[in-house]
């Protein structure tokens, strides 16, 4: 029913730059080297075959049921990345410490 839905509406809630298709198992394991994440709506729906390739890539799949409360479910699209600036605890500061003449 979702599925129709969405072939039969695709023009209407999607845009030019958007693609939807079909893919079988197969097909659908191999582009997980192209994606950043992988969802699933339950658990139950996860296949041996979709671990087993997550696993060997590794990506990690989110497998859980969507919550409503969407500041938490955000924590599973979003990439964390940090940035540390360290100096050295008795003053060595390197590079940043030449003088320029």
């Amino acid at each position: 029913m979702v599925i129709s839905f969405l072939f039969e509406n695709r023009y209407d809630i999607l845009n030019n730059d958007d693609t939807i298709k079909r893919e079988n198992e197969e097909e659908f394991v191999k582009g997980f080297k192209n994606v950043d994440r992988i969802i699933y709506s339950d658990i139950s729906r996860v296949t041996p075959l979709a671990f087993s390739e997550a696993a060997k890539i590794p990506k990690f799949i989110v497998r859980q049921k969507p919550m409503m409360e969407g500041r938490l479910e955000l924590l599973n699209y979003l990439g964390e990345q940090s940035i540390a600036y360290s100096y050295h605890r008795y003053g060595n500061l390197g590079a940043r410490g030449i003088d320029k003449q």
